[in-house]
């Protein structure tokens, strides 16, 4: 079942002379968007893999003889899990600024690992995606609403990475569910945070699943799991970021910032602000429900396995948001 994704048309983001950087969680459709607008491309393009040891050595030379020579006569550079190679914006940087018309495309599995690698050497010289698990709006495009309401429950059960959706019977979900935290939590997570124990991060995963909506001490979480504070601090470090920054900018809208564990809500001026932000928010890739208490509360729930670099996705779409909610509500000029 292909499900057509919303950057399907990568075109529209290629630049002469910049770098497309698309960025995500393993399993998210990367490879698939890079291969599918390859296929149908009429540019001369060369594909590699960060995981080829001779395009780790070439592009992470610094050799511009070398670099140079490597994507000789070619229109389009694409470089699928670039991540693994290192330095590997300054390889990108070569290419961007060296050959004259050329396009380049980099894909990342490892966000924060990738984004740390090309943001300085890229600055002004790259377009950024972030390819996310598939959206609701993409269900729309094989569903009807009705359906897409009938699946939900199972959507919020087994989440959506795009294998999953496709996966044909529950049994195999919960197969490949388990593969991915696998792969991406005790792989990623553990050796990039350098976090030693993979059963202290399962264990506490555990604690703060049965504690979503509750208020959750630090102290209490390290007397059950056996470690101090602050190990469980910086552990905490990985899910849940601040969002102070966005009442500094957004004062005409926000008023403050709640947080019950890892349940946050955005405090806004009137009841019509909750309902404006599950738009806004919506439009802007982020689900997101008013209180229905409390219409002037957003509530957000970040996923237990947050990255650094999805926390400021987070935070850049949250800017958006809001930005566009004081458009539609007046609290700014359009």
């Amino acid at each position: 079942m292909k499900i057509p994704r919303e950057y399907q048309n990568l075109s529209a983001f290629l630049k002469q002379n910049k770098a497309l950087i698309i960025l995500g969680p393993r399993q998210s459709g990367k490879t698939t968007l890079l291969n599918d607008f390859l296929s149908g491309s009429n540019l001369r393009y060369k594909l590699d893999s960060g995981d080829d040891i001779r395009v780790q050595e070439i592009l992470g030379s610094q050799d511009f003889a070398r670099i140079l020579a490597y994507a000789s006569g070619y229109q389009l550079i694409a470089v699928d899990e670039a991540q693994r190679i290192k330095n590997v914006g300054l390889g990108l940087k070569i290419l961007v600024d060296q050959i004259p018309g050329i396009f380049v495309i980099a894909t990342g599995s490892s966000s924060f690992e990738l984004s740390g690698q090309i943001g300085e050497p890229l600055t002004g010289r790259k377009t950024t995606l972030t390819l996310y698990p598939i959206a609701q709006m993409e269900l729309a495009h094989l569903h009807n609403r009705f359906e897409l309401k009938s699946r939900f429950e199972e959507s919020m059960i087994f989440g959506s990475y795009p294998e999953v959706v496709a996966a044909a019977d529950k049994n195999e979900k919960i197969r490949l569910l388990n593969e991915l935290v696998g792969s991406y939590l005790l792989r990623d997570v553990l050796q990039l945070e350098r976090v030693k124990s993979s059963k202290l991060l399962l264990d506490l995963l555990r604690l703060l699943a049965f504690q979503i909506g509750n208020e959750v001490s630090w102290s209490e979480l390290a007397n059950r799991l056996g470690i101090d504070t602050k190990t469980v601090a910086r552990y905490l470090d990985l899910f849940e970021k601040g969002f102070v920054k966005l009442k500094e900018k957004h004062p005409e809208i926000l008023v403050g910032l709640r947080q019950l564990g890892l349940m946050m809500g955005i405090e806004m001026v009137n009841e019509y602000c909750g309902p404006a932000m599950s738009l806004t928010c919506y439009k802007n890739g982020i689900l997101s429900v008013y209180a229905n208490n409390d219409k002037r509360i957003s509530q957000l729930l970040p996923p237990l396995i947050i990255t650094r670099k999805d926390a400021e996705e987070i935070l850049e779409r949250l800017d958006a948001a809001l930005g566009d909610a004081k458009v539609m509500l007046g609290l700014a000029a359009g």
